[in-house]
């Protein structure tokens, strides 16, 4: 979504859902990376079943950038993940590190 908004993130989650959802014109690279439309809330869960943390609104998503975004609430065995916009994934066990991450300092 970022790199055709001038890589700022969605607004909210309504706004991210509906890009999902209703947005034709990414429907090949959705098929291509596996989304299904019709099942669009399970991609808003972690392995933890509990819903993400998403930090909605950023800009400067370019994929040169390393913003983390997306954040596991429980994760598993004391680990939670994080998604960063370069779409690395980095699994953190330690609170003060998560929550820095999660207050967008990288």
């Amino acid at each position: 979504m970022a790199s055709r908004n001038q890589f700022r993130g969605p607004k909210n989650e309504d706004a991210f859902r509906n890009f999902l959802i209703d947005n034709d014109n990414v429907s090949s690279n959705l098929e291509f990376m596996g989304i299904d439309r019709d099942n669009v809330d399970s991609y808003f869960l972690g392995r933890d079943d509990q819903p993400f943390f998403i930090r909605y609104g950023l800009s400067g998503l370019d994929p040169s950038s390393s913003a983390p975004i997306v954040f596991e609430a429980e994760g598993i065995d004391g680990v939670r993940q994080v998604g960063f916009s370069d779409w690395s994934i980095k699994s953190i066990d330690n609170d003060q590190e998560y929550q820095r991450l999660r207050n967008g300092k990288n």
